[in-house]
């Protein structure tokens, strides 16, 4: 089927859910299925999928590194990546079956959450790679709060609170730039 969905028992473990590796599963349909999201949804959904992908295999070359010599020796940037790669775990794909406005979301909803990511990602990035800020204090905002409960969101007022989040972080990277 072209298809092909690996389990991870340390996943389970974690109580994530669901327990799909993502970086040992693959499919062959992304051109069709980025295809039809970049019409149907946004068009920036292709490009957000192969950042979200990239950080994540980024995250587990860091992560290597990091049990060798020490998160805390990584520099900035790889630790930002560290930090954004676990929004995308946590706050993007792992769901809570147990709650209402998580147990389904819409596909807007979907959208919406990668992209407030991605752009937390984009100009986090620059300030970090500028000098102006440590990841230090950006583990420490209330931005990654707001951000983890995202998909917390009940999902009819899902539009409003995540493009407030939205401006929100653009606001927050533009002060600290100055």
């Amino acid at each position: 089927v072209k298809v092909f969905w690996a389990l991870d028992a340390s996943l389970a473990a974690k109580r994530h859910y669901w327990a799909i590796n993502w970086l040992k599963s693959y499919s062959l349909y992304t051109d069709v299925t980025d295809h039809w999201y970049n019409e149907n949804v946004n068009k920036a959904w292709a490009d957000n999928r192969k950042k979200a992908m990239s950080l994540l295999q980024q995250e587990a070359s860091l992560l290597e590194i990091a049990q060798l010599v020490g998160k805390d020796s990584l520099p900035e940037k790889e630790k930002f990546i560290l930090l954004v790669s676990k929004m995308i775990r946590e706050d993007f794909l792992q769901q809570n079956a147990f709650n209402e406005n998580d147990m389904y979301c819409p596909i807007e909803k979907q959208f919406l959450m990668i992209e407030n990511i991605m752009l937390y990602y984009n100009l986090g990035l620059e300030t970090v790679e500028a000098g102006a800020i440590e990841v230090s204090e950006l583990e420490e905002h209330e931005l990654i709060e707001r951000i983890a409960r995202m998909k917390y969101v009940p999902n009819q007022d899902f539009k409003k609170e995540l493009e407030k989040l939205k401006k929100d972080i653009q606001k927050y990277f533009t002060e600290v730039r100055k």
